[in-house]
């Protein structure tokens, strides 16, 4: 079955005497016929024959390939019956074909086209063959390694047209007889039906390419009247249950939907990858920005939180100042002096005054430099630590500790 493209049909005609016709359609919207092929009687293996009509037609197993064999020992009748199912119908016929059938004991295959014709009633068209002269066929299809969807006779495909009670004639299926109505009537060699109502519906139902084949309708009837059958919508529903062709020899189309239906839901999940790797990278880019932000917000909030709490220090620190019980009001004049006793070389890097004594650190690139004199003019404090360390080769630290001297009452 083409995926793309209008679909294509292929039917062949095996004559009473071998001679093999095929027409290749193009289903539109009004059908096309492509090629027409004939191969005459030559003496060659029925294989090689069909596969030079195949060639000539252009045959690909996309095609919809139907056949329709001459078989002598077959019988073609039409019967009513009520309204059943497929395997309710099939039943009543294998009552009702050997009563049909000139030879008894035969194997035969069955099949059978149903149309309503009244309230709940069924008309069926119903042909049935020996298997033996089914076999050479099927031999053939087997070499080729050719699948075919129908073989059937061109009688089935009759309730399609619209010929009505008008005489059919198939010389070549049966060239004594021709059927009309509901049976069939021997051929007066004198005045041989004409086909006239069936050839002008394939003229009317068709598109010819060329004029030359719209004059070998008559040739090709059969073919065409099965291409045409073949078309209807519903002719998987009319050609109903019971199969001539082998399972083996049958197209595996369900297989290739099931293939079809594979690989496009592979794409349909490579999509979805694809739409998926995009929205993961979308958002792993997002993330990251996110992410990023996020970190410069830490960082910005640790830089406000380290100052916030310097802040907090500075105002514990003022506050303890403020709630300190000194028991005097002169010491801003004492810290005072201790800033004039300092040298100008030593660097203070930390003051704290407590209740008792005031706590000073300093730093100085002086060697051996005595404050201890200038340290006992500053009045109401002594020192009681004084203390010197050698941070390098050029600065030194010096701790100092004036204790706060009571006064005289």
């Amino acid at each position: 079955m083409r995926l793309f493209g209008a679909t294509e049909y292929l039917t062949i005609t095996i004559a009473v005497d071998q001679t093999l016709r095929g027409v290749r359609f193009r289903k539109k919207k009004i059908p096309e016929v492509c090629a027409l092929a004939m191969i005459p009687p030559d003496g060659r293996p029925l294989p090689e024959r069909l596969a030079a009509l195949g060639e000539q037609l252009n045959w690909g197993r996309d095609q919809i390939l139907l056949i329709a064999p001459s078989t002598p020992g077959a019988v073609f009748f039409k019967m009513k019956t009520a309204t059943m199912t497929k395997k309710e119908l099939a039943s009543a016929l294998e009552f009702e074909v050997p009563q049909h059938m000139l030879r008894q004991g035969v194997a035969t295959r069955t099949e059978f086209v149903s149309t309503p014709c009244g309230e709940d009633q069924l008309e069926l068209s119903v042909w049935s063959t020996p298997t033996a002269e089914l076999e050479p066929l099927f031999q053939a299809l087997t070499a080729l390694k050719w699948k075919a969807d129908a073989v059937l006779s061109p009688y089935l495909a009759l309730p399609a047209s619209s010929v009505g009670d008008a005489a059919v004639y198939f010389p070549d299926f049966d060239p004594e007889f021709f059927w009309q109505g509901e049976t069939f009537h021997p051929v007066n060699r004198t005045r041989l039906p004409d086909n006239a109502a069936l050839i002008e519906e394939m003229r009317e139902h068709f598109y010819f390419h060329q004029e030359s084949d719209a004059a070998s309708i008559r040739d090709y009837l059969p073919a065409l009247l099965l291409g045409q059958f073949a078309m209807l919508p519903d002719f998987n529903g009319k050609h109903q249950y019971l199969e001539i062709v082998p399972r083996a020899l049958k197209p595996q189309r369900l297989r290739s939907q099931l293939r079809l239906a594979l690989i496009l839901g592979a794409v349909f999940v490579l999509c979805y990858l694809g739409n998926s790797f995009d929205s993961i990278r979308n958002y792993n880019r997002e993330y990251n920005q996110l992410k990023r932000e996020a970190a410069s917000l830490k960082t910005k909030t640790t830089a406000l939180q380290r100052r916030m709490n310097a802040r907090n220090k500075e105002l514990k620190e003022m506050t303890r100042i403020l709630d300190m019980n000194l028991e005097q009001r002169d010491l801003i004049p004492r810290i005072g002096q201790l800033s004039e006793a300092l040298p100008d070389n030593v660097l203070v890097t930390n003051l704290r005054v407590n209740e008792t004594s005031i706590d000073v650190t300093m730093n100085t690139a002086q060697d051996n430099l005595d404050l201890a004199g200038p340290l006992r003019k500053i009045s109401g404090f002594k020192v009681g630590t004084l203390q010197n360390r050698k941070d390098n080769d050029t600065l030194s630290t010096i701790t100092l500790k004036l204790n706060r001297q009571q006064e005289k009452k």
